[in-house]
């Protein structure tokens, strides 16, 4: 019987993965769930990506997450395979906003990110930087 996945798959053109951080910060003790979320959305790139799948990443950056220099040559050493194959569409850089956290005030949930991890326009100009040194196509999305 095929999954449920793989016949989504063959319905859509495009995939927009959204990922956090692949690297160091995620690698560290005590983050079995979220280690296991990550091993699955690496996988689920990586297949894609062979499959001839239009694929591009984006990245939510939260400072002091993913912003380090380690954390995004993780990025670049997992993606660096997949670079020139025509359906990679690049990564999307995604500054971080507070949009969602009226939604969370109506749910009468507490948000679940505390303080402000915004990075400033030249931590984001740094990163595409970084990004581009690798010839990536890499964009930086204004909101």
């Amino acid at each position: 019987m095929i999954s449920t996945r793989r016949r989504c798959v063959g319905l859509a053109l495009f995939f927009l993965q959204e990922e956090e951080g692949i690297g160091v910060s995620l690698y560290s003790g005590g983050l079995g769930d979220v280690y296991k979320r990550k091993e699955q959305i690496l996988t689920n790139i990586r297949e894609l990506l062979h499959r001839r799948y239009n694929v591009k990443v984006r990245m939510p950056m939260l400072k002091g997450i993913n912003d380090s220099k380690e954390e995004i040559d993780a990025v670049i050493r997992f993606l660096m395979p997949f670079r020139d194959y025509k359906n990679f569409k690049g990564i999307d850089l995604l500054p971080y906003h507070k949009l969602g956290v009226n939604k969370y005030n109506q749910l009468d949930m507490e948000y679940p990110i505390g303080g402000d991890p915004s990075l400033s326009a030249e931590d984001l100009d740094r990163i595409e930087g970084w990004m581009k040194e690798y010839q990536f196509p890499v964009n930086v999305v204004k909101h």
